[in-house]
């Protein structure tokens, strides 16, 4: 058997879905999204807040790079604040990376998003 190594990861990669309108319903498209991992009284904060933040302070706080975002013409979209504010206007981007976002965070609270969804 392995070892297992105590050093805590301090961002975490992921996929996200995202459910895409299109003319005969939705297409779903995943992206990865990296994503600072928390620990202690930083967690708690983000975890107890949660009533009180909207998704868009939420990836503002946590989300670290979006490395799979192009333009139209096939330009890579560097992740910045520009990129953050286009986000933040289109809620089946927003949404499902807010919630990942705190899902990396607590695995009871992925849990229970995932059973609510």
């Amino acid at each position: 058997m392995g070892k297992f190594v105590l050093a805590p990861p301090d961002t975490v990669r992921v996929t996200v879905t995202a459910r895409v309108p299109s003319g005969d319903g939705y297409v779903e498209q995943p992206f990865t999204a990296v994503i600072r991992k928390l620990y202690g009284e930083e967690k708690d904060e983000i975890i107890d807040g949660l009533s009180r933040l909207k998704d868009k302070e939420i990836i503002r706080r946590l989300l670290v790079d979006l490395p799979d975002f192009y333009d139209p013409s096939g330009e890579l979209i560097p992740f910045d604040d520009t990129l953050i504010e286009h986000i933040s206007r289109i809620d089946y981007v927003l949404s499902p990376l807010a919630r990942e976002c705190i899902s990396v965070q607590d695995e009871t609270v992925r849990r229970f998003l995932t059973e609510k969804n």
